[in-house]
């Protein structure tokens, strides 16, 4: 069994993360609009010049066209502001952040079921107790 190199979240030594408990599946749905086969719509307008998985978008492009994106890596401080960013322009009455976006995942994948030693290996939480915060949240699901 492998271990996961050195992260912020996970420094190493004893306790560190098996590599195999890190594996997560998504699968394609009827459902249109589902996440996997908006991964795969955006993975395949990837700039390939590139190897980043954040490009720029391309400011002229269209639906068909082969490539959206350009050859440029967007930088932390960009990918920061993402939600708040995309919260302005639609005029959202609450400011989300990229954070807000990971708790909803968080707390959907909780009330669906999933258990708490997935949830954290997905998500990259140390502990069930970092979990517990985000049970606590309201759900519409």
């Amino acid at each position: 069994m492998t271990h996961d190199e050195v992260t912020k979240n996970h420094p190493g030594g004893v306790s560190n993360i098996p590599s195999d408990e890190k594996l997560a599946l998504t699968y394609e749905t009827s459902d249109e609009n589902n996440g996997y086969k908006a991964m795969k719509l955006y993975i395949s307008k990837l700039n390939p010049k590139s190897n980043a998985f954040s490009q720029y978008l391309k400011k002229q492009w269209n639906y068909d066209d082969e490539v959206w994106y350009d050859a440029r890596l967007i930088g932390i401080n960009k990918l920061d502001n993402t939600m708040k960013s995309i919260s302005e322009t639609a005029k959202l009455l609450k400011m989300y952040t990229n954070c807000s976006v990971g708790a909803t995942v968080i707390t959907l994948w909780s009330n669906a079921g999933i258990q708490n030693c997935h949830i954290m290996a997905i998500s990259g939480r140390c502990s069930e107790q970092s979990l517990a915060h985000y049970n606590t949240w309201p759900s519409t699901s």
